[in-house]
């Protein structure tokens, strides 16, 4: 009997983020970043933003004119990573670098890379951030980060309407699955909802889907700390185009690691799996599977 409509999750909606950030990748050495006073100095050392203690202890950041009222919500992700275990606060602050604080986090870093995320709500206007290694106070220590990412989200979003640190993580994901991370302005992956499709086009949808192209790789991810990602090397699915759905069928228990493909390049897909369970997850070898479908 035929039918006149059906439902899917057809329309991908996209929001337009700013990283207050600029260099947050340190692609052009220490350009815009500070030290405050003489308590540090600053380097880039295999791609990551060094800051190593001189009199004090490490403490710098970025100067900036952002100007964004009090009560706004701010999304901050970054890596990071000491020569020792040790205490660690990132920041928003007012009219002096350093001075003023509007919003703080206390984070305890290791010498490990991690991810760090979370969300500020200002109490003063926001005009900076800054970094400090609280417990980096001895003779050589140092402090490094990497994609560092600070975002306005009452802005875009609403004040109440904010996304959580989780949907946050997720959707910087989904953007990049290998940094979750941009410079400057980007259009997200933030939120899918329902279309509606006639009986037409319906079967062009279902036409289109009724012969997958599939692929495979072997893979054997290395032992991922919390907040860890890993990337699979490319598997060939000829057919496979820019946009189209990927369905992941892993080999193994993924223990609640996130897990997605995607096509990077006509006939070529790639598996992210991303560590987020609390503790560290080291996954047996096995075969992976991937199914495409035409969009």
């Amino acid at each position: 009997m035929p039918f006149t409509k059906h439902y899917r999750n057809s329309n991908l909606t996209r929001t337009s983020l700013t990283n207050l950030i600029t260099n947050g990748g340190a692609s052009n050495g220490t350009t815009d970043w500070i030290h405050y006073g003489t308590y540090s100095t600053e380097s880039v050392v295999d791609g990551w933003l060094r800051s190593t203690k001189n009199s004090l202890r490490p403490f710098w950041g970025q100067n900036t004119t952002w100007g964004i009222a009090t009560a706004h919500k701010f999304y901050y992700s970054f890596l990071a990573r000491g020569n020792a275990n040790g205490d660690f606060r990132v920041g928003l602050y007012n009219t002096g670098f350093g001075l003023d604080e509007v919003a703080v986090a206390v984070l305890s870093i290791t010498a490990t890379s991690m991810l760090y995320s979370g969300i500020f709500t200002s109490t003063g206007t926001a005009n900076g951030v800054f970094f400090d290694g609280l417990s980096y106070s001895s003779a050589g220590d140092y402090v490094e980060i990497d994609n560092v990412v600070i975002i306005d989200l009452t802005d875009p979003f609403g004040a109440g309407d904010e996304p959580t640190t989780t949907k946050m993580g997720a959707d910087l994901l989904h953007y990049d699955p290998t940094n979750s991370w941009f410079d400057g302005t980007a259009s997200v992956p933030t939120n899918y909802v329902d279309g509606i499709l006639t009986h037409d086009e319906w079967e062009t949808f279902n036409n289109k889907q009724s012969a997958p192209l599939e692929g495979s790789v072997v893979w054997n991810p290395s032992s991922l700390a919390d907040g860890v990602g890993e990337t699979s090397s490319a598997i060939t699915v000829i057919g496979a185009a820019l946009g189209d759905l990927v369905v992941v069928g892993p080999g193994v228990d993924t223990q609640g690691m996130m897990v997605f493909g995607w096509v990077s390049a006509a006939d070529t897909v790639y598996i992210r799996l991303q560590n987020e369970s609390g503790g560290t997850l080291d996954l047996a070898s096995s075969t992976w599977n991937v199914r495409v479908f035409a969009q």
